[in-house]
């Protein structure tokens, strides 16, 4: 990684940001992304319109959320593979995808190949 960390995780922020927006149909109110030499863990915030948030609030919902942002992420995720690898330059070696159960907070947490 060449660029400074807070230039990272603007840039970072930006890329997830498009993603979640443009694979997913989900736009974040509030992104905050930590930096190491090989793990980005991006915080997100209000993530879900009203709708959706009714959905958290009981067992089934909770599960039909699940289940559907995830089949949403591994249909598009090579795409934010790609990306991060890109403006990163460092091949990405997994994403997890981390939802609150009870919020409707994500994070997400990007690790890399060893240099």
């Amino acid at each position: 990684m060449v660029h400074g960390r807070e230039t990272l995780a603007i840039g970072v922020n930006l890329i997830v940001k498009n993603f979640l927006l443009n694979h997913v149909g989900e736009t974040p109110k509030e992104m905050r992304t930590e930096i190491t030499d090989d793990l980005i863990v991006v915080f997100i915030r209000d993530l879900l319109p009203p709708a959706e948030e009714e959905l958290l609030k009981n067992k089934g919902g909770v599960e039909s959320y699940h289940e559907l942002r995830l089949k949403l992420f591994e249909q598009s995720e090579h795409i934010l593979h790609e990306r991060l690898s890109d403006f990163l330059r460092k091949r990405v070696r997994k994403i997890h995808y981390i939802y609150g159960t009870q919020t409707d907070d994500m994070n997400i947490v990007i690790s890399f190949e060893p240099s």
